[in-house]
């Protein structure tokens, strides 16, 4: 407790006001009447004063429930200097927790005494003040009288502990006995019934009427202790006029006022009030724990003389707060699928239409406006596919003959230019053949000149024969060695090949060595799924970015719809072959992407859940076709 606070709370014209309003010794009794009305500070100090003659000045400071802070209630304070001092050894005994005993300047025998009163571990209030002894074995004996004095204070918080303890206990029992009631009763009414006549016996009331809220309208359902032909009389129509003023209120409405300052239209309670000899009516709303939603109006009339207490408004509002809960979910259980979700949408209507309820309001605005742009905003629609750049044209170069590689220049991904040497055959067998065929050429034409000069036409004719025959294999021979060193026909890139590791191996006549495209003209494969195959077709326009050249977009036309079919992704794909307008120096066979083929102008509602309803068809033709 500070300085300055205290000094707000407790100025001299302050102290001198109420140390007036007191004179001579404050009795026993009227300290224990006034601490049930909670004014007892004051009376108790006064009382302890006239005990204890020896405090000059005294302070009581009682803990704030609202701030949690202790705050001074009672003072009496004969010089101000002490005001400070006090209010120090208050703070530090309450941090301590125990009785603090300090000496003074004023002289011997004079000290300063504050002691704590700690209940449930925790200090509730503390009494501190300043005293005049003519030896300081009195000590003992003055604080003895102080800590009987003090005992009263926690007697005080003990009973008020007591009280709410018992107070906690009577409305859980109350609860209790109303769960028991509503589970034991058959049906709803049945239990609105019985939990009617059970409030009206445990608050000693006249009757206790319970109505129903449809359609913002409150319908009266049961008066304890009365039948259902009782609903029907003019006395009932006063209680449903009650029950409904207390709706549209949505507060707690009572006859008489409780209250001046509290503002509340009572007509209608009023008029009832009369029509049964000024009796005293509590009307209550019961709400759902999750939100502000009324759902039944509790009206409770009692005789004249007996007024509903604000500890028994309290009572009552926490109880039918809790079993009102069980007594809707019973309603709940046995209202049909079909009604409890018509009434739930009625309920969300009307929390819509009335007042408050801003973030539903917001939410509701906000769903209009979205599906006003669902329905009205359109967009491309585009079939998005996987897509893969191929040469236009690949020329495969394959083994000329028999044999056995000499040498390998190239391999797949090498740029080739006319003329330049892809692979070389081992030759010399041809070589040497070729030796073998101008030798046995030249024998025979030797051959033949004699046989002309002999006149031996029939030999000449014969070995002319021969001649011409290994002219013949002469030429073959000088073929394969002319075809033994494979040379790149035009400006190529090698697309797939590699016979660097097979120098010295054999190959076989057509066996395929390289595959080279030139690289000026390429195609577009797309891999179209067999969901959107339909939509496309020869002619349209789309667009393709390359993996490679993210930045750049190409435009393509589809040429070829083809039906053949590929897996890849766990899905089916059908192959379309499209013409790329232009062509990039950073295009190489094999480079992937993503392309995406204009169809037409639709919603974007509908592009944006063309999968989601294409395969909803399909599963429900599944399970239901």
């Amino acid at each position: 407790m500070d300085y300055e606070s205290f000094q707000q709370h407790y100025s001299m014209d302050h102290l001198d006001d109420s140390l007036s309003s007191f004179h001579g010794k404050a009795d026993l009794a009227s300290l224990n009447q006034s601490a049930e009305q909670g004014t007892w500070h004051s009376l108790w100090l006064d009382h302890t004063l006239s005990e204890l003659t020896v405090i000059s000045s005294a302070i009581l400071a009682v803990l704030d429930s609202a701030s949690g802070r202790l705050k001074p209630a009672a003072a009496n304070l004969v010089m101000e200097s002490h005001t400070e001092l006090l209010s120090d050894i208050i703070d530090e005994s309450a941090y301590c927790e125990a009785p603090i005993v300090t000496p003074l300047d004023q002289g011997e025998g004079a000290y300063a005494i504050a002691y704590p009163i700690v209940m449930d571990e925790q200090v509730q209030a503390v009494f501190s003040c300043a005293i005049q002894l003519n030896a300081a074995s009195e000590i003992d004996e003055f604080m003895g009288r102080l800590e009987w004095l003090c005992f009263w204070i926690e007697s005080h918080y003990l009973k008020q502990s007591s009280d709410s303890r018992q107070t906690l206990i009577e409305r859980q029992r109350a609860a209790l006995d109303g769960y028991q009631v509503i589970s034991q009763a058959e049906n709803w009414h049945e239990a609105s019934l019985h939990w009617s006549d059970t409030l009206r016996t445990r608050f000693e009331c006249e009757r206790v009427s319970l109505g129903w809220v449809r359609n913002a309208s409150v319908n009266l359902e049961v008066i304890s202790g009365s039948s259902d032909h009782d609903l029907k009389s003019a006395s009932a129509r006063k209680i449903r006029l009650a029950m409904q003023e207390c709706y549209d209120q949505r507060k707690r409405v009572s006859w008489p006022v409780e209250d001046d300052s509290t503002s509340q239209v009572s007509h209608n309670t009023e008029k009832l009030s009369t029509s049964h000899h000024n009796a005293r009516i509590l009307s209550l709303p019961l709400q759902s724990a999750t939100d502000d939603f009324i759902y039944a109006v509790l009206v409770l009339e009692r005789t004249t003389e007996r007024a509903f207490s604000a500890q028994e408004i309290s009572f009552i509002e926490s109880v039918s707060a809790l079993v009102g809960l069980t007594l809707k979910e019973k309603y709940e259980a046995q209202v049909s699928l079909a009604s409890h979700s018509w009434n739930s949408l009625k309920q969300q209507l009307e929390r819509l239409l009335s007042p408050g309820y801003l973030k539903r309001k917001l939410f509701a605005i906000a769903l209009v406006v979205l599906i006003l742009f669902f329905s009205l905003a359109k967009g491309d629609y585009r079939v998005n596919a996987d897509a893969v750049l191929e040469p236009e044209l690949i020329r495969i170069v394959s083994a000329p003959f028999n044999g056995y590689i000499k040498s390998a220049a190239v391999r797949a991904g090498d740029d080739l230019v006319q003329g330049k040497v892809l692979l070389a055959m081992e030759d010399r067998d041809l070589r040497l053949e070729k030796i073998k065929w101008l030798s046995q050429i030249e024998q025979d034409k030797k051959k033949y000149t004699e046989s002309i000069a002999s006149y031996e036409r029939s030999q000449a004719q014969i070995l002319f024969a021969k001649i011409t025959q290994s002219q013949a294999q002469l030429a073959v021979t000088e073929s394969r060695l002319e075809r033994a060193v494979i040379k790149a026909p035009f400006d190529a890139l090698i697309v797939s090949g590699d016979l660097s590791k097979r120098v010295g191996g054999s190959v076989k006549q057509g066996e395929e060595l390289f595959r080279i495209s030139p690289m000026n003209n390429y195609r577009l494969i797309l891999y179209v799924s067999e969901y959107k195959i339909r939509d496309l077709q020869e002619g349209q326009q789309g667009h393709v970015v390359l993996s490679s050249l993210p930045n750049q977009s190409f435009d393509f036309e589809v040429i070829n719809i083809t039906p053949i079919t590929e897996v890849r992704d766990g899905g089916t794909f059908f192959r379309v072959e499209a013409q790329i307008d232009e062509t990039a120096p950073g295009f190489r066979p094999g480079l992937v992407g993503i392309g995406k083929v204009s169809i037409d102008e639709r919603l974007l509602i509908d592009i944006w859940t063309h999968d989601l309803r294409h395969w909803l068809r399909m599963k429900l033709w599944s399970f239901w076709g």
